[in-house]
């Protein structure tokens, strides 16, 4: 079963080169599949790579949704969704 989600980005800067890394390292350490969309241009994205998220092109306000997918999913979407609420 897939944990889906949506969080909006707070972060005034967008997912620029440190919340990406951020982000990144913390998918990492989950053992699931983590994908990420952005709402407004349907862009998808591996978590786990910065490259990847850097080029969502994702700046304050907007909507990104998240799919995480295997053994450890439903404790992956509830510490993602907690860190990406958080980043400022």
């Amino acid at each position: 079963m897939t944990c889906r989600f949506t969080v909006t980005l707070k972060n005034p800067g967008g997912l620029h080169a440190r919340p990406a890394a951020l982000l990144a390292e913390q998918a990492l350490s989950y053992r699931s599949a983590v994908r990420v969309s952005l709402s407004k241009s349907g862009k998808q994205a591996n978590a786990k790579r910065i490259i990847d998220v850097m080029n969502l092109g994702a700046q304050c306000s907007d909507q990104l949704h998240f799919e995480v997918e295997g053994a450890d999913e439903a404790l992956a979407s509830r510490a993602l969704r907690q860190f990406v609420s958080q980043l400022a």
